[in-house]
């Protein structure tokens, strides 16, 4: 799986619980991921932090279960 698509299925799934139970935290979140028809978030400065995200669980031991 890409980067890309984890950061796709994340965003479904917080707009998903957004619908449930809106929060003002959740719907700033999305807003700041919301991609552009250039395929960038709204936010740029949100894609540091992904990318640090990533790093931090791909040091992590992988789960074999």
């Amino acid at each position: 799986m890409t980067d890309l698509r984890a950061c796709q299925i994340m965003f479904r799934f917080l707009e998903d619980r957004y619908f449930r139970l809106p929060s003002d935290a959740i719907g700033a979140l999305l807003g700041e991921l919301n991609l552009q028809q250039n395929g960038n978030p709204m936010d740029l400065a949100i894609i540091r932090d992904w990318e640090q995200a990533v790093a931090a669980v791909d040091a992590m031991p992988q789960n074999t279960n």
